[in-house]
């Protein structure tokens, strides 16, 4: 092996980790702060925030279909201080959204040091999921980043907390606040509840499972009486919409394969390092000082000790073992209450695994959100289970770290200045589109251009969201006590339709901006040319998702 002086290689790996924290701290930022719309549904948050600052009910059935909101309220709730006193405006709900993308990328860190990372291994696995948490809408005005942190805080909080009974009740009570955050996120709890159950303690399991499912029923008993149409929003929508597309799951899984291919190949030369190991013990060739300074790691200088120590005959069951890895964080030994010897597989390895056949065989049919669910489920736990295999690499980090920069490297060139991809002609379009709403009083919108209206204080017809609302009933509700009013419901969402419909008539809107994509189930798209003539096509670009949407013009005839 390269007889390179480790500090070199470390600083050098350090170095390209500053500069990549650097250049997505410069990204994000530009992103909190840029002034036109990224997204296509993040006017339903602001719209959320903007009604509880007035002391209204986002979930109140009069207010559907105008406020559905598919996610949760707690998002909300969180960013309302900062919006009392800055305003329900686009860049607070992404800061508020920022600083939890950050969390996430902290607690991904503290479960790494936990473990025995080393500083830098733990600081480029926290870019990795930095990385992925930026892609797509994340970090944008929407819940994703909060309820991803409340998911990771389930398992770290445990495994922390070495299972303790008070770890437990604050990783259940994290758990329930991911799923009133948006629903997925509950995922922590059942996999937490799994490995109780199968590696630790059964008693300690059911308990856990018991103590969650209590709270959950008794939330969920007091939200449905509080917030008639929640559970229509934020269950029965996305059991009704949901996908069934084998094609965009494997798809999804080739482009995780194509974002971490240095990841994996630094994998395998840990695994092959493992073999040679194991291999090299059977022969009696282990345990030997290493000759000519092979027994030294470039993380070496970051280890209390000095170098690292040459590889045991028993590294396999060393380094996926609690004591040495991510399932018992807080000790090493046996599991404490339990009187049992720990076991070879770690929480988020075990996670890892069960989260992969979820996506595999529900979540990633779902074409409705590409790379969110691979990036904010799998990617961290990838990261938490991979890297401490990285990390006991020994002399053969000599090729790990390179592999490391090359994919921090590649990955993160992506995010460039918005304003290099939002062109004068961009700009120009979308400057012309929030002249047309600031001339006109009665506009009847397209999502793409809600922001525009609720930033000038026009009323809004569709939120981003609003169209899901009639999803909800398209089959019968189970659990009849938590949807209330299901006759109602499905009134409203007709009674709504059917004013816009009546006021297109009356010619009550003095101009139509619609899309020709989601736009349709405001009303049958031949009524428009009836009683408004098509005047003009807006194209608006949302840099980073990467969106065109044409937005045509309709003007009321004389």
């Amino acid at each position: 092996m390269s007889t390179f002086p480790p500090q070199i290689l470390t600083a050098a790996f350090a170095a390209v980790c500053g500069f990549v924290t650097f250049k997505l701290l410069a990204y994000h930022l530009n992103l909190v702060l840029f002034p036109w719309p990224i997204q296509l549904r993040e006017t339903a948050n602001l719209l959320s925030t903007s009604l509880l600052l007035k002391g209204g009910n986002p979930y109140a059935l009069v207010n559907q279909p105008l406020y559905t909101n598919v996610y949760g309220l707690l998002y909300n709730l969180v960013t309302y201080p900062v919006a009392a006193l800055f305003g329900p405006t686009l860049a607070v709900h992404k800061s508020v959204a920022g600083v939890f993308t950050l969390g996430c990328c902290l607690v991904t860190y503290w479960m790494l040091r936990g473990g025995g990372v080393t500083r830098t291994l733990s600081w480029s696995g926290s870019l990795v999921v930095y990385i992925a948490l930026l892609v797509g809408k994340t970090s944008l005005a929407e819940p994703d980043s909060l309820g991803l942190f409340f998911y990771l805080l389930t398992i770290a909080i445990a495994v922390r907390c070495n299972f303790s009974r008070w770890g437990l009740a604050a990783s259940g009570l994290a758990g329930i606040a991911g799923f009133y955050t948006k629903p997925y996120f509950i995922l922590g709890i059942p996999l937490v509840a799994f490995y109780l159950v199968l590696f630790v303690n059964r008693k300690k399991g059911i308990l856990y499972t018991i103590g969650t499912a209590s709270a959950f029923i008794l939330s969920a008993v007091a939200v449905s009486a509080l917030c008639e149409t929640y559970f229509y929003n934020t269950f029965l929508i996305h059991r009704n919409v949901a996908g069934k597309d084998v094609n965009l799951m494997l798809m999804q899984w080739a482009t995780f394969g194509r974002q971490l291919t240095e990841v994996l190949a630094a994998l395998s030369i840990a695994v092959c390092a493992m073999a040679l190991s194991v291999l090299a013990a059977r022969r009696g060739r282990v345990g030997a000082p290493a000759a000519d300074g092979q027994g030294k790691s470039p993380l070496s200088p970051l280890r209390k000790g000095g170098d690292v120590r040459p590889l045991s005959p028993h590294w396999m069951e060393e380094t996926l073992t609690p004591r040495n890895s991510l399932m018992n964080l807080g000790h090493g030994g046996d599991v404490p209450g339990t009187g049992q010897s720990p076991v070879i597989v770690s929480l988020p390895l075990f996670a890892l695994v069960l989260v992969a056949c979820v996506f595999t065989f529900k979540l990633g049919l779902h074409d409705g959100a590409y790379m969110t669910y691979l990036y904010q489920l799998v990617a961290p736990l990838f990261v938490l289970s991979v890297f401490p295999l990285l990390d006991r690499a020994g002399a053969w980090s000599y090729l790990i770290l390179p592999l490391l920069a090359l994919n921090l490297l590649r990955t993160s060139a992506a995010y460039s200045d918005l304003d290099n991809a939002f062109g004068p002609k961009d700009r120009a379009n979308w400057e012309k589109a929030a002249t047309y709403v600031s001339s006109h009083r009665n506009v009847l919108n397209s999502a793409a251009v809600a922001p525009l209206l609720f930033a000038q204080g026009k009323p809004l017809y569709d939120s981003g969201q609003s169209q899901y609302f009639s999803c909800g009933l398209e089959q019968p509700p189970p659990f009849g006590f938590l949807f209330p009013r299901v006759e109602e419901v499905r009134g409203q969402s007709a009674r709504y339709r059917e004013d816009i419909v009546a006021a297109i008539k009356a010619k009550k809107f003095d101009l139509l901006m619609l899309d020709r994509s989601f736009s349709k189930w405001i009303a049958p798209e031949e009524l428009f040319p009836q009683y408004y003539t098509h005047r003009d096509v807006v194209t608006l670009y949302m840099p980073h998702m990467g969106y065109h949407w044409q937005i045509d013009i309709w003007e009321p005839k004389q």
